[in-house]
């Protein structure tokens, strides 16, 4: 047996992971009767639950390599889901494999059984006994779900939320925990005394056991699998002869045959606390724990059926000590939470061959020779050893900003929190756009709002680079500070008020290294947008050389009284070549050509005509009005313009300028078209867009917009962007200061928050 430890995956969140729960993926063309699959495909990917401090539930895709082709490894259409609902943290989350479903407990006593319908998780039962939940487990055969509260209540209840049956216990101590029997047949207790009760399904009494030592149950578990996920597997299990470990709080573990076993088998683990749980082929007991008194002494040991240590290894170094394990992807993963983190351990139950350790160590080492000289085989190992369970979207620190700037592969799924920070008492309103992952939140960028009369904001830059950014160093006493809501509209007379008040120096402090802090740098400015006077008209500009300088620009229709939903445009450049800060529309192009044939200096007018028509952009456009049908309606047919191309004086100015031709002889030319050809692929494409028209609901009396869940309060706020019958962005208010940002191609991170913050305040709108 061996086991080894990823060392590349990036698995933090931004708070405490309390438990964890795995389960396969069911593939899209399943059958209804989910729990009838084939177990070989099955295990190669699944979601990973958890539940953490903050009252939220991540679902996370994992997977691990497999030589079946790229069919079997193809992702979701999404990989990540930060499920919230909860308004305590999770100290319970559990999967129902069979039903597909999710069932997670906070400390408040709050239950919630989520269920996956159109790619969305739904709240589909809720119990609230306002009583802490001690534990919680399904049945094996998914139909049945055991729940313990912390004053000694039981409740056994159906998958369907009906309450079969329920008994108050009045043991010597708390009910700590239970567990179902291998058939279902018989439930058990174990208690804060060292007790454990037996019921049947019914309910009725069958034994009370006290055990020698009094010092306390923490958990139970029967060595079998989690989930009958196969009908002949349930005929044949009971030839199996199953062991119950029983988990003390003082970090021994005793293995019974049955309850009343006279002689259960001992293990002193030497860790306290510590969390177990039995493989899936029923033979392994994995106990995870930290040694008292040391720090960052987390250690992982194997066991058998029998109670023989089989493999000990000390995890990787943490601060935290360990609060959840769970087995995954048949035995072959081990998931340990720490703290915020996930470590991930990889199990192989044979004997390695010696060119896996040897690859094993190159990558400890970071010895890595030209693919040349390895073969075929041992580049594939490589490749398996540097791959991350857990799937991972968020980027490395040196790749931040180069993340933030360009439009990402799939789909992101984001949170903008508004909040204040800084050393004054009115600090101006901070935004800070977070990725979700892993139920947590991972900051990409910061925006600040920098002008009391207008809504401007600045975008910061998330990775310092002292080397690029020399001179683009600022200070808080270039802005106004925002005494002001975000979005009220302060007035001149307010700023003539604060003008004398004193402003912080810009300090220069030591930026620490960690993406996942929630403080990200405000040093360098990567994006800025402004806005006019009304708050109707925003230009996005990128500030630095990763990005163009035009960036896009946002348009709302002028609203007084605010009795219509947002009318709003957007003009967002794609990737490719940079185009020209001051370069205008189609429309004003031609308006600027005609105006320069009275200009009193040829050699500029007919250079500006010359630079105008090589600025051409391409404009994607999924409405019926945009800039290409206007200008191809009004541009060649007016009448002024015909009679301004066809005058003499312009032909006289064009000809006393020397302009010489792009080629001489056939060379030349073909050499031109072959330019003229990669300039025209390398030209930025320019997408306008509008809002999607909310539909008014006579019932409610409001206007509504489906967000698939994401979005769960009403706000004028609001708004989705559709391209080509897609949805490409949606924005809406989750809380009093969070937002649900989500957006694909054609939007950067940079372009998406721009667009967020510019519909965050409010004027005529």
């Amino acid at each position: 047996m061996h086991i080894r430890f990823e060392k590349k995956a990036n698995t933090k969140c931004d708070s405490d992971i309390l438990s964890l729960s795995w389960m396969g993926r069911v593939p899209d063309n399943a059958e209804e009767e989910g729990w009838n699959l084939d177990g070989r495909n099955y295990y190669k990917q699944g979601w990973l639950a958890t539940g953490n401090s903050q009252g939220v539930v991540g679902v996370t895709f994992t997977s691990i390599p497999t030589n079946s082709g790229p069919n079997s490894e193809r992702l979701p259409l999404r990989t990540n889901y930060n499920l919230r609902n909860h308004h305590a943290k999770v100290v319970l989350v559990k999967w129902n494999e069979p039903y597909q479903k999710l069932a997670s407990c906070d400390s408040s006593g709050v239950i919630n059984v989520w269920a996956k319908f159109d790619c969305r998780w739904n709240v589909e039962l809720i119990n609230d006994r306002n009583t802490r939940v001690t534990y919680f487990s399904w049945s094996h055969d998914g139909r049945l779900a055991l729940i313990c509260y912390q004053d000694g209540f039981v409740l056994v209840g159906s998958v369907t939320g009906h309450r079969y049956w329920s008994s108050m216990l009045h043991p010597e101590g708390t009910v700590t925990c239970g567990a179902w029997s291998p058939d279902d047949q018989q439930v058990y207790f174990g208690t804060s005394r060292g007790q454990m009760k037996v019921l049947d399904i019914h309910g009725a009494p069958v034994s009370q056991v006290n055990l020698s030592d009094d010092s306390g149950i923490s958990s139970m578990s029967w060595s079998c699998e989690k989930f009958c996920m196969n009908e002949n597997k349930i005929k044949s299990d009971h030839l199996f002869k199953h062991v119950l470990a029983l988990c003390c709080k003082n970090g021994t573990i005793q293995l019974m045959r049955r309850f009343d076993d006279p002689a259960p088998v001992l293990i002193r683990t030497g860790l306290c606390p510590i969390y177990m749980e039995w493989s899936n082929a029923k033979e392994l007991l994995c106990v995870a724990g930290s040694r008292p008194g040391r720090l960052s002494a987390n250690i992982v040991q194997i066991y058998s059926a029998t109670g023989q240590l089989v493999y000990s290894i000390n995890m990787p170094q943490s601060s935290a000590i360990v609060t959840a394990v769970t087995w995954a992807h048949n035995d072959r993963r081990i998931f340990i939470a720490t703290g915020p983190e996930i470590h991930v351990a990889c199990v192989s139950a044979s004997v390695v061959p010696l060119y896996v350790l040897c690859a094993l160590r190159m990558c400890d080492e970071s010895l890595f020779p030209s693919d040349d000289i390895l073969p075929i085989s041992i580049q594939d190992i490589l490749t398996a050893i540097s791959s991350s369970t857990i799937y991972c979207e968020v980027p490395k620190l040196s790749e931040l900003r180069q993340f933030v700037s360009s439009s990402p592969k799939n789909r992101l799924y984001c949170t903008v929190v508004q909040h204040v920070n800084g050393p004054e008492t009115t600090p101006p309103v901070c935004y800070v756009l977070y990725m979700e992952y892993l139920g947590g939140l991972v900051p990409l960028l910061k925006g600040k709002r920098i002008s009391m009369l207008r809504p401007e904001f600045v975008i910061f830059d998330p990775q310092v680079d002292d080397t690029t950014y020399a001179n683009a160093q600022i200070t808080y006493s270039n802005f106004g500070w925002d005494d002001s809501e975000p979005e009220s509209c302060s007035s001149p007379k307010l700023h003539r008020k604060n003008r004398h008040r004193s402003r912080p120096a810009c300090c220069n402090r030591k930026l620490q290294l960690n993406c996942y802090t929630d403080v990200l740098p405000e040093d360098y400015r990567l994006a800025e947008v402004t806005a006019n006077v009304w708050g109707t008209e925003f230009h996005i500009r990128g500030l630095c050389d990763d990005l163009t300088q035009k960036l896009g620009r946002v348009s709302y229709r002028t609203s007084i009284l605010h009795l219509q939903p947002r009318q709003m445009t957007l003009s967002i450049v794609g990737d490719g070549q940079s185009i020209e800060d001051d370069s205008p529309t189609p429309k004003q192009l031609q308006r600027r050509r005609s105006c320069s044939v009275g200009s009193s200096n040829p050699k500029i007018a007919v250079s500006r005509v010359v630079e105008d028509s090589k600025v051409s952009e391409t404009f994607a456009h999924s409405l019926p009005s945009s800039p290409v049908a206007a200008k191809k309606k009004s541009g060649l047919s007016s009448p002024i313009r015909k009679r301004l191309m066809n005058s003499p004086l312009f032909f006289r100015k064009v000809l006393r300028t020397q302009i010489e031709p792009d080629f001489q002889n056939l060379e030349t030319f073909q050499k031109s078209q072959i330019k003229n050809k990669i300039e025209m692929c390398t030209k930025r494409q320019q997408f306008v867009m509008q809002n999607k028209a909310p539909i008014w609901n006579d019932l409610t009396q409001v206007y509504q917009l489906d967000f698939g869940g994401r979005v769960t309060q009403e706000s004028a706020k609001n708004f989705q962007v559709e391209y080509d019958g897609i949805q490409v962005m949606q924005f809406g208010r989750i809380d009093r200061n969070n937002f649900a940002l989500d957006f694909q191609h054609p939007f950067s991170a940079v372009q998406a928050f721009a667009v967020a913050l510019a519909s965050v305040t409010q004027r005529l709108k």
